[in-house]
């Protein structure tokens, strides 16, 4: 048989930086679209996702912008997926 090996650090959470190009909903569960080094990611938001500004206070989904810039706690659902499921997201601008 072929045995394939996959570093599990990469389904660890860690932070990914990236620009905000859409959001789909303003309540939570939703997902968002952010372009990180040049590849766009879905980030899925849940009901316990954490949503906050630059000085980590909570706020509103309805206050993110396309081309904001983003911070996302979370970790990837498989190794080559394009798929986050984030923890907390921030947005830098506001």
């Amino acid at each position: 048989g072929i045995t394939i090996f996959q570093d599990p650090a990469q389904f660890i959470s860690k932070t990914y930086v990236g620009k905000l190009i859409s959001v789909q909903g303003t309540s939570l569960p939703t997902t968002l679209s952010v372009a990180i080094d040049g590849r766009d990611y879905v980030v899925q938001l849940s009901t316990t996702t954490e949503i906050l500004n630059t000085a980590k206070k909570h706020v509103l989904l309805s206050r993110f912008l396309t081309g904001d810039p983003i911070r996302i706690y979370g970790k990837k659902v498989e190794s080559l997926s394009n798929i986050i499921e984030a923890e907390v997201v921030r947005n830098i601008n506001i």
